[in-house]
């Protein structure tokens, strides 16, 4: 499964709660919405977050690790 457009999708929602909260610029909004690299990044993030918490589920149920 290809999950870059996913992400591109939840980036762009992201940018735009950071930038009508105020936290970042516009222009800053946009270049994280629009960069491909950005998003190859936050799947990466995203994959590796998923897995440790999988890891973290097992070692807490006492299952193999």
């Amino acid at each position: 499964m290809n999950m870059l457009p996913i992400v591109r999708i939840l980036l762009r929602y992201a940018s735009g709660a950071l930038v009508s909260a105020g936290a970042i610029s516009p222009q800053l909004g946009n270049g994280l919405a629009a960069d491909e690299n950005v998003a190859m990044i936050a799947t990466g993030l995203l994959g590796f977050a998923v897995s440790e918490l999988g890891y973290m589920m097992a070692k807490r149920r006492g299952g193999a690790t």
